[in-house]
């Protein structure tokens, strides 16, 4: 079984084809990395994302502010932390893979009632670049849009994508796509670059795998 059709037995049938949460099936498309490979889940919660990789045989790390959603049967290659990713101390690189769906947007900004702190999601990628060994990868999705930061949420545009999430990373894949209500493009479409800056909310989401660029650790 394919990890996406491992992604699919785990949900309704009818869920991989219309949800809200279509990153998580956009993800598993697209993910294709050896095992077995050590991966850290940020924002490792809400969809069982690190579950099912460590079912697929990666070595698995998740964070979260909040406890996760079960501790019941969890594969013993899926270690979870509590705790605020940017507050962890690493010191040295650890990961091949750092996954990251529709959770970077939120950072610093306190949707769990956490202290918010300025510019919590470029803080983020800068610990995401020192955490990933040479070459390491970073499976992100982010909002895009009309740039625009609401209380607990940020919408990117192209400069904000940029400067905000690529910064020294080299880009490997980008794919626009919608997630919610919309109707207008379901799980598989890829929504054009200038549709998806167009879209106001959370409709429009990109996929980015992003790579760690060895020459530029070299020089570092």
């Amino acid at each position: 079984m394919n990890l996406f059709e491992l992604f699919k037995s785990h949900y309704d049938p009818k869920d991989y084809l219309h949800t809200s949460d279509a990153d998580v099936f956009v993800f598993a498309q697209e993910f294709n990395e050896p095992t077995p490979s050590t991966v850290l889940e940020i924002g490792a919660n809400d969809e069982p994302v690190s579950n099912i990789l460590a079912l697929a045989g990666y070595a698995v790390f998740g964070v979260d502010l909040k406890p996760y959603m079960t501790r019941v049967n969890l594969p013993l290659n899926f270690t979870f932390i509590q705790a605020d990713f940017n507050r962890l101390e690493f010191g040295i690189p650890l990961f091949d893979i750092i996954v990251s769906l529709s959770t970077i947007e939120h950072v610093g900004l306190g949707p769990y009632g956490e202290t918010p702190y300025a510019n919590g999601d470029i803080l983020t990628m800068k610990n995401v670049y020192k955490a990933l060994r040479n070459g390491g990868k970073v499976y992100l999705t982010v909002p895009v849009g009309i740039y625009h930061v609401y209380l607990d949420w940020r919408i990117y545009d192209k400069n904000a994508l940029k400067n905000r999430i690529v910064g020294k990373f080299n880009i490997l894949k980008t794919r626009f796509f919608a997630s919610g209500k919309i109707g207008a493009y379901n799980i598989g479409d890829e929504v054009p670059e200038e549709v998806a800056f167009q879209q106001i909310g959370p409709n429009a989401t990109v996929l980015l795998v992003l790579q760690k660029n060895i020459e530029q650790v070299i020089k570092e």
